[in-house]
């Protein structure tokens, strides 16, 4: 985490709700804005990505949506 914290803003944003929630990579790369809620601390967990020559969107492993909370 302290190594993150020097890195730019744009990698912070990426490696920190990992650190902090355990999510997994394809999960944090199908982000989208609509899936962050700043105001309730939280990230609703729906998709996962992966690439086969392409990125491409699926279901998480558990095939359920969850909310992880972040600091």
């Amino acid at each position: 985490l302290k190594a993150a914290i020097n890195l730019p803003v744009f990698w912070q944003a990426f490696f920190c709700p990992g650190l902090d929630s355990g999510a997994r990579r394809g999960e944090l790369i199908a982000l989208k804005w609509e899936d962050v809620d700043l105001k309730e601390q939280s990230i609703i967990i729906k998709h996962s990505a992966y690439c086969r020559g392409s990125i491409k969107i699926k279901e998480t492993k558990g095939k359920k949506e969850r909310i992880i909370h972040i600091s």
